[in-house]
C-alpha cells in the first residue's frame, strides 16, 4: 500500500472516531459531578432549538424551554459564556431536567451553549436525529477485533453500500488488490512510522477545529460596541460585548441582531440593528455613559430613567451630570456596585415621589465659597425631594460630599413623607445641612451614619445641621413622628467663630421636631463657634428618649442636650449620656423628665442640668434628677446676640425651675471647681420637693450647696412638703449648707431635715448648716433630727412663722424666731 492510501485509511478511521465521539457527546451526557470547594452550583434554564438554524446562532428566545437544572463553575467567575462546544459545555453540566418528553424517539439534544444574561444562566441545545445502528457503532471500540467487519477474512467480499462504514471496506479491498511485492519498500527507503502519521493527522484536525471555533467566537462576542457595529453579523444572531468603549469597562451587554430597532439599539454598518437585552433594570454604561469625570453623562442618566422599570445601575466610574436638572421617576431606584468607586458628580436631582439610592457617591462638585444672609442654597442642593404624596426616602451605603445641602426636602405645610431611612452613609464637607427636610415624616430612621465637616466658618445666617427633621422654627404646622437616630458618628460642625458676632441660627448636629423620638448610642464631637442656638442635640419633641450618647465639646448654647418640648403634655428620659467639654451647658429640659445616670464634666459650665416649665405646659408629671455625676471647673457664661445672656447664665449645676409636679433630686454626686450660686437649686415648685442622698463637694467662694426658694403666687400645693434627707455636704466657711427662702405667698405645710452631714472647711461661728427665711403665715411644721456638723459653733439661723417645732436636736442648732 502506498503512502497516500495509508494516509487515506488512517484519516477515515480517525474521522469515524471523531464522528462517533461527537455523537456520543451529543446523545449521552457524561457523568455528573458534585461541586468542589472551588466551585459553585447555580440554577440554569434549559432550552431546545426547533428553528432549524445553525447551532452558531442559537438564541434562547427562539427555543422551547424544557426545564430547570443546574450548572457548576469555579468561584469568582462573574459570567460564564461557552458557545457551540458540546464537549466544553458538558464539563459544566451537573443536573439537567428530564427533557425526553419533548423529543421524538429518534431525537436527542446536543447541549451547545451556556451563557449568563442579567444574572440568569441559560443552556441551549440543538435537536439532532439519532440512528440506532450508528449510535451503537459510536459506542463500540474503534480498534476492530479479529473477524469483525472492519477486518474481513481472506477472500471475503463486501458490497459497497455508500455508507461511511463502506469507505473503510473499499479501502481494504483496494489495499488487498495490490501485489505484495509492490508494497515492499525500496532498498534504503525508510518505512513510515505509524505513530508519526497519526500525530500529523491529529494536528491537522485540531487546527481545523480551532480555526472554526475562533471564527464562531468572533461572530458572537466582541470587545466593544464599535467592533459590533462594524461586524458582519446577520439577522437572528445573539451576540455579546465585553464592554462599551473598551473591554471590561463595565458596559458589557447582550444584543439581538434584527432588521428592526428596539428600545435600546445600536445601528450597524450593515443597516441592521443590535438591540440590547435588559430586564427591569439598566446600566448607564450600556447606554454610552463615559464615566471619566469630565464628559457630560447627564443624557445617559436621563435615558436610563426613561427606560428602567425598577433600577438604574451605576457601574464603576465618575459620571459628570454637569448640574443638569434631572427628575427621578416614581418607583425608580439608583444602585451602584461599590460606593467608593461609583460616583455621580455635580448632581441636580429632583425626586418628587421620593428616592431610593444605595452604594453610590454623590459629589456636589462646584459650590460657592461665601454664603450671604437669606440665601436658600437651591443651586447647591444635590437632591431636592419635594413631596407630592406618600413617598419614601431611603439612602443605604451612600457617600454625600461637597455640597451646600446633601439631601433637601422643603415642602408646603401639608406635605409629608411616608418614611425616610438613612443607613450606613457618609456625609462630609457639607456647607449647610447634610440631611434636611422640613416636611412631616410618619417614620424616620437614621442608623450607623457618619457626618464630618458640616458648615463653614463664614456662615452667619440660617441653619447648619447634620440632621434636620421637621421644622423647628415653625411651631404650628410641621412635626414628624416615630423618629430613631441610632449609632451615628458626628464630628466637626462650624460656623462664624469670633465668639460674640452675628452667627448661624440652629447650629446643631441633630435638630428635630416631632413626637416619639429616640436618640441613642451616637458619638458627637466638636460643635465649633460661639453664640446662642449651638446645641449638639436640639429637639422640640414630646416623648423624647436620649440614651447612651457621648458628646465632646457640644456647643455654647442652652445645653449639649436641649429639649424645648412642644405644646401640651410631654415627657423626656435623658439617661446614661457622657458630656465632656471645655465650655457650655450640659442638659436643658423644658418640662417634666427623668434625667439620670449622666456623666457631665465641663470646665466652663454655666449649668450642668437645668429644667423648667413652659407657660403652655399642663403636665404635672414628676421631675426626677438622680444618680448623675457632675464635675466642673468654674462657672461659665452664655452668650446671646453678641453679649452675655444673664437670663440663661443659671450658675447652678442642677437647677429645677417651676416644676408643675413633684420634684425628686437624689443620688447625685457634684464636684464643682468653684461654688456656684447653688449646686442644687429648686425654685417656685408647685409640688413636693425631695432632696435626698446627694453628695456635694462645694468648697468654693460663694453661694449655698442647696437652695430652695419659692415666689409662687396662688399655685402652690396647699399640702406641699420640703424634705432634705441624708445629704453629705462640704461647705466653705461662711457659706450655707441648705438655704430656704419662702415668700408670703408660700403655703408649705411641712419641712423635714433629717440625717444630713455638713463638713465645713473651718470651724467658726459663721457656719450655717441651714438658713431659713420664711415670711409667709401658712407654714406649719419644721422637723430636724440626726443632722451632724463638724463645727464647734454650729448655728442655724431661722426666720420663720412656723407654729411648732418637733423632734429637734437641741444641741445641733440655735433657732431665732422672728
Amino acid at each position: 500500500m502506498n503512502r497516500k492510501r495509508i494516509y487515506g485509511v488512517l484519516l477515515v478511521i480517525v474521522l469515524l472516531a471523531v464522528i462517533g465521539i461527537a455523537k456520543y457527546e451529543g446523545s449521552v451526557l457524561g457523568a455528573r459531578r458534585d461541586p468542589s470547594e472551588n466551585e459553585q452550583e447555580v440554577e440554569a434554564y434549559y432550552y431546545t432549538n426547533r428553528t432549524g438554524k445553525s447551532s452558531k446562532y442559537i438564541s434562547y428566545k427562539e427555543c422551547e424551554e424544557v426545564g430547570v437544572g443546574t450548572i457548576i463553575f469555579e468561584h469568582g467567575i462573574d459570567a460564564l459564556i461557552v458557545r457551540n462546544s458540546p464537549s466544553e459545555v458538558e464539563t459544566y453540566l451537573n443536573v439537567i431536567p428530564d427533557y425526553r418528553e419533548y423529543l421524538a424517539p429518534n431525537e436527542d439534544i446536543r447541549w451547545m451553549t451556556i451563557y449568563r444574561s442579567w444574572g440568569t444562566y441559560r443552556v441551549v441545545g440543538e435537536i439532532i436525529e439519532v440512528e440506532p445502528e450508528l449510535e451503537a457503532e459510536a459506542e463500540s471500540e474503534f480498534e476492530p477485533s479479529e473477524g469483525s467487519e472492519f477486518e474481513p477474512s481472506e477472500g471475503s467480499e463486501v458490497e459497497a453500500s455508500g455508507s461511511s462504514d463502506d469507505f473503510l471496506v473499499l479501502a481494504d479491498e483496494e489495499a488487498s488488490a495490490v501485489p505484495e511485492e509492490s508494497m515492499t519498500p525500496e532498498e534504503g527507503a525508510e518505512e513510515p512510522e505509524e505513530e508519526i502519521i497519526e500525530e500529523e493527522i491529529e494536528e491537522e484536525i485540531e487546527e481545523e477545529i480551532v480555526e472554526e471555533a475562533v471564527e464562531e467566537v468572533n461572530l458572537n462576542e466582541f470587545d466593544t460596541v464599535a467592533d459590533l457595529v462594524s461586524s458582519k453579523v446577520t439577522s437572528g444572531m445573539t451576540v455579546t460585548t465585553r464592554g462599551y468603549y473598551s473591554a471590561d469597562d463595565g458596559g458589557a451587554g447582550t444584543y439581538d441582531i434584527s432588521e428592526s430597532k428596539g428600545n435600546v439599539y445600536e445601528k450597524l454598518d450593515s443597516g441592521l440593528f443590535a438591540n440590547l437585552q435588559y430586564d427591569d433594570s439598566i446600566n448607564i454604561k450600556q447606554l454610552g455613559a463615559v464615566g471619566d469625570g469630565n464628559a457630560d453623562d447627564s443624557s445617559y442618566l436621563i435615558k436610563a430613567f426613561s427606560l428602567a422599570k425598577s433600577d438604574v445601575v451605576i457601574p464603576e466610574g465618575v459620571f459628570n451630570l454637569a448640574n443638569k436638572a434631572i427628575t427621578v421617576p416614581k418607583g425608580i431606584s439608583i444602585s451602584g456596585i461599590d460606593r467608593e468607586n461609583c460616583e455621580l458628580k455635580n448632581l441636580n436631582l429632583t425626586a418628587p415621589y421620593g428616592i431610593t439610592m444605595c452604594n453610590v457617591t454623590c459629589n456636589g462638585g462646584t459650590k460657592k465659597t461665601v454664603l450671604t444672609p437669606g440665601e436658600r442654597l437651591s443651586n447647591t442642593v444635590m437632591i431636592d425631594v419635594s413631596p407630592k404624596g406618600a413617598q419614601r426616602v431611603n439612602y443605604t451605603r451612600c457617600i454625600f460630599k461637597n455640597a451646600g445641602i446633601a439631601s433637601f426636602a422643603f415642602a408646603k405645610q401639608d406635605a409629608k413623607f411616608a418614611s425616610d431611612e438613612v443607613t450606613d452613609c457618609i456625609f462630609q464637607d457639607i456647607d449647610r445641612v447634610a440631611v434636611y427636610h422640613s416636611a412631616n415624616s410618619d417614620y424616620t430612621y437614621y442608623y450607623k451614619n457618619e457626618f464630618y465637616n458640616i458648615g463653614k466658618e463664614k456662615i452667619t445666617y440660617g441653619p447648619v445641621s447634620a440632621i434636620w427633621i421637621g421644622d423647628v422654627t415653625n411651631n404650628t404646622y410641621t412635626k414628624s413622628k416615630d423618629i430613631t437616630i441610632l449609632g451615628n458618628k458626628f464630628k466637626t460642625l462650624k460656623t462664624a467663630d469670633d465668639f460674640v458676632s452675628v452667627h448661624a441660627l440652629n447650629a446643631n448636629f441633630i435638630c428635630i421636631r416631632g413626637d416619639n423620638a429616640l436618640v441613642e448610642d451616637n458619638e458627637i464631637e466638636d460643635l465649633l463657634g460661639y453664640g446662642h442656638d449651638r446645641e449638639a442635640i436640639y429637639t422640640k419633641v414630646s416623648n423624647l428618649t436620649v440614651n447612651h450618647n457621648t458628646i465632646t465639646n457640644g456647643g455654647c448654647g442652652e445645653g449639649y442636650i436641649c429639649n424645648k418640648g412642644t405644646e401640651g403634655d410631654l415627657y423626656a428620659v435623658v439617661t446614661n449620656n457622657t458630656l465632656i467639654g471645655e465650655f457650655g451647658c450640659g442638659i436643658r429640659q423644658y418640662g417634666p423628665a427623668t434625667i439620670s445616670n449622666n456623666h457631665i464634666e465641663i470646665d466652663y459650665c454655666t449649668s450642668a442640668i437645668t429644667t423648667t416649665s413652659r407657660g403652655d405646659q399642663v403636665s404635672d408629671a414628676a421631675m426626677i434628677v438622680c444618680d448623675n455625676v457632675i464635675r466642673s471647673g468654674i462657672d461659665g457664661a452664655y452668650y446671646h446676640n453678641g453679649k452675655e445672656a444673664t437670663d440663661y447664665s443659671a450658675t447652678n449645676l442642677i437647677k429645677v425651675i417651676s416644676p408643675l409636679g413633684n420634684t425628686n433630686i437624689s443620688g447625685n454626686k457634684i464636684y464643682p471647681g468653684t461654688t456656684y450660686s447653688a449646686c442644687i437649686a429648686v425654685g417656685n415648685a408647685k409640688g413636693d420637693i425631695l432632696i435626698e442622698n446627694n453628695e456635694i463637694d462645694s468648697l468654693g467662694k460663694k453661694g449655698s450647696s442647696i437652695s430652695v426658694y419659692n415666689n409662687a403666687k396662688g399655685k402652690v400645693n396647699p399640702e406641699q412638703s420640703i424634705k432634705f434627707i441624708e445629704n453629705r455636704l462640704k461647705v466653705e466657711t461662711g457659706q450655707k449648707g441648705i438655704s430656704i427662702n419662702l415668700s408670703q405667698q408660700s403655703t408649705v405645710r411641712y419641712f423635714e431635715m433629717i440625717d444630713n452631714e455638713f463638713t465645713f472647711s473651718k470651724t467658726t461661728s459663721w457656719n450655717y448648716p441651714m438658713s431659713m427665711s420664711i415670711t409667709g403665715t401658712n407654714n406649719d411644721t419644721l422637723e430636724m433630727s440626726g443632722n451632724k456638723a463638724n463645727s464647734a459653733k454650729r448655728r442655724t439661723a431661722v426666720a420663720y412663722s412656723a407654729n411648732t417645732f418637733i423632734n429637734n436636736d437641741a444641741d445641733f442648732a440655735t433657732y431665732t424666731k422672728r
